[in-house]
């Protein structure tokens, strides 16, 4: 029986590594070369498949397909990337947003030309959902390129790109042992006045109600997270989320001198709220006392690069909000690692309580785009298995693995990216397709 024989039916089971395996004996014939790279497609291989186009284009320069496939090697690696097939799960109805509240709902991001494919992803990510697909997106303009900002407008349909000035002086930037070096903690960093501007969106953006604010290095995985936001938000005028649960005099920023000791003493065992997301209903006047303590601090202590969240706070403290999302509705990546999977399911599921992940924040990971994941069969780990889990996430950033595929570090385990933006998992319909009819062709 041929090589090719004893491939299709190897195909045929789905032992795919076994025929890939099978076929790499056969460096010459097209066939052998196309049914390798289909399955490099089918398993996530890319960089596997590179080479194989590589190799067949040699000795096989006319072949269409590979030459298709260069091209598309070419490309840069985010458009070589897809957005994730939508998740649509059931919804409550107790929850669910009125049609009144779409009409007076914005979401508002924004960056800079590094955070520009961030933006698009998170964009991508609204877009995805059933219910809020139609939903307005504004933008903060904190140095996009004019070609940028037409993407956005006429490719993912933005209602409005706005450039703020500074609102504040920003002469007096800090971190916690100091003044702030000149460079990222610096007001030549423009990128930054999507942190200060947060407290103005109403003022920038006025003819929306409910203003929903969404970090662009974050994305919507479960929109039904987007409701329960809106549902607090209708409860008690304001929905924030603490990204782990550390009491808030647990925190650097409690050591240091950057809010007053009176507003310490009454946040600290508050868990620290996030200003990766949250939504504000403007008719509560949140805003204006927002801004008002965001100045004062500002102006008293200088900039700190977490002082809109404490300020948040305190205002939430003062008017006794005290109701807050938890890590489901932000998964941050440096709390658990990543979220676990269960079967190949695209679902993200928590570590710690197995729940369905509803907003993703990629945190200050952004720029990595797919690491191993953990294969949890009933979508939770125990403590054990946790430990272990982000212990094994804490090494890749320390970069033990830096010059490893994330495909040798745990071949059994499926590749879940990070980012809205993965592998194109949606051609496999197509290519399984296609391995049938060859298949048949094949075995006759």
């Amino acid at each position: 029986m041929s090589r090719l024989k004893v491939a299709a039916q190897l195909i045929q089971d789905q032992e795919y590594k076994t025929a890939f395996d099978m076929l790499k004996r056969d460096d010459t014939s097209q066939e052998s070369f196309y049914w390798r790279s289909l399955i490099c497609r089918l398993m996530d291989w890319y960089d596997e498949e590179k080479k194989i186009v590589d190799l067949c284009l040699q000795k096989h320069r006319d072949f269409s397909y590979m030459q298709e496939r260069l091209s598309w090697h070419k490309k840069p690696m985010f458009e070589r990337m897809v957005p994730r097939q939508a998740l649509h799960l059931p919804r409550d109805p107790l929850t669910t947003p009125t049609q009144s509240v779409l009409e007076q709902l914005c979401f508002v991001t924004g960056g800079d030309s590094a955070y520009f494919s961030l933006i698009v992803e998170c964009i991508e990510s609204i877009r995805a959902t059933s219910l809020y697909k139609n939903v307005a997106v504004c933008i903060i303009d904190c140095g996009l390129t004019d070609d940028e900002k037409n993407y956005l407008v006429t490719t993912l349909q933005v209602a409005q790109i706005t450039t703020p000035d500074w609102p504040h002086k920003v002469d007096g930037f800090k971190t916690c042992d100091g003044p702030a070096p000149e460079g990222k903690l610096s007001p030549l960093n423009q990128g930054l006045k999507a942190i200060m501007c947060r407290p103005f969106l109403h003022d920038l953006f006025p003819n929306y109600r409910f203003i929903f604010w969404i970090d662009a290095d974050s994305w919507i995985h479960d929109e039904r997270s987007i409701d329960r936001h809106l549902n607090l938000c209708l409860k008690q005028g304001v929905a924030f989320s603490y990204p782990d649960r550390i009491p808030f005099q647990q925190r650097l920023v409690y050591q240091y001198p950057v809010i007053e000791k009176q507003y310490k003493e009454k946040l600290a065992q508050w868990l620290h709220v996030s200003g990766n997301q949250w939504v504000i209903d403007a008719k509560t006047n949140f805003f204006e006392d927002w801004k008002k303590h965001l100045n004062y601090h500002v102006e008293k202590y200088g900039f700190w690069r977490a002082i809109d969240e404490e300020s948040a706070m305190i205002v939430m403290e003062e008017r006794g909000m005290k109701e807050i999302l938890g890590e489901r509705d932000l998964y941050v990546l440096y709390a658990f690692g990543l979220p676990v999977v269960k079967d190949k399911s695209q679902i993200l599921y928590h570590p710690l309580n197995g729940q369905v992940v509803g907003i993703f924040s990629m945190f200050h990971h952004k720029f990595k785009y797919y690491w191993p994941t953990t294969l949890a069969p009933e979508g939770v780990l125990s403590q054990e298995q946790l430990n272990q889990h982000i212990q094994n996430y804490n090494q890749l950033l320390r970069g033990v693995y830096q010059d490893k595929d994330p495909c040798e570090l745990a071949p059994n385990q499926p590749q879940i990216s990070q980012h809205f933006r993965v592998w194109p998992w949606a051609d496999k319909t197509q290519i399984l397709k296609i391995f049938s009819h060859e298949v048949s062709s094949c075995l006759g």
